[in-house]
């Protein structure tokens, strides 16, 4: 365990220090990765990969948790539910927008085990997208077989080749927050999440960052949505990380 954190913190070193650079002087990731031999962004396929090398198969980092993952209880109004619901877990946030066969692209899915519980809870058509083919080839080898409804595949989040309205649902749990320091990736990929939503579906966003941030000066600046709806919440636990807030926000594209 203590090795795992001295990994994970040089890591977090390497990232905030290759973010500095490219705030301050509008380098590409290539760039700051270029600098010195230790200086990433998030948005930099080599820094996941190298990353994915140094874990094991069983490790887990779930950003903000993970489907059963327990919040303090909390009333919610979904979108078009028609009245309040209770949520007890983060999936009690996110179920109301679901449906068992709706085509739900993880946005980013790492090396959660989000995608494993919900399809566990009845929801099995879902594409994992992330840019690491390191973590993608481990979850195919490890999960395919048992879970032969679900794929991963290998993307850059700004540009995915996807075809239009691929998708009910597409879930983003940490990935736009972790690209955010680029204001133009993290315009495009939100563009993205929208281009490839039918009509009518939404985009699942849970994240830290409130809906002034998120809503307003990300997701609506970079695409025209129907509409858009937040439910905040916390974790239980206890840790310092643990009692900020958090939020699901829900953006429904136009339908026809």
């Amino acid at each position: 365990e203590d090795g795992s954190t001295a990994r994970d913190l040089r890591s977090m070193v390497s990232v905030v220090r290759g973010t500095l650079y490219q705030n301050s002087d509008s380098l590409t990731d290539e760039q700051v990765e270029g600098l010195s031999g230790n200086s990433f962004t998030y948005a930099n396929p080599r820094y996941w990969d190298d990353y994915y090398n140094k874990t094991s198969s069983t490790e887990k980092y779930d950003w903000y948790g993970t489907w059963d993952s327990a919040v303090v209880a909390t009333e919610f109004t979904p979108k078009g539910a028609g009245g309040a619901q209770k949520a007890d877990t983060v999936g009690d946030l996110l179920r109301p927008y679901l449906e068992p066969e709706s085509k739900i692209l993880m946005f980013g899915c790492g090396n959660s085990d989000m995608s494993e519980k919900m399809y566990a809870a009845g929801f099995e058509s879902i594409v994992n997208m992330d840019i690491s083919e390191k973590l993608l080839h481990g979850l195919r080898e490890r999960l395919g077989k048992s879970m032969p409804r679900m794929s991963w595949v290998n993307m850059n989040a700004s540009a995915m080749t996807f075809s239009d309205a691929s998708f009910d649902i597409v879930i983003d749990k940490g990935t736009l927050d972790a690209i955010e320091g680029n204001k133009p990736l993290v315009q495009a990929a939100a563009a993205e999440t929208h281009r490839v939503l039918r009509p009518g579906g939404y985009l699942l966003s849970v994240t830290f960052n409130s809906a002034p941030l998120r809503i307003e000066g990300q997701l609506q600046k970079a695409a025209d949505w129907a509409n858009c709806i937040s439910h905040s919440f916390s974790r239980t636990g206890g840790s310092s990380s643990d009692e900020r807030g958090y939020f699901v926000h829900a953006c429904q594209k136009h339908s026809l």
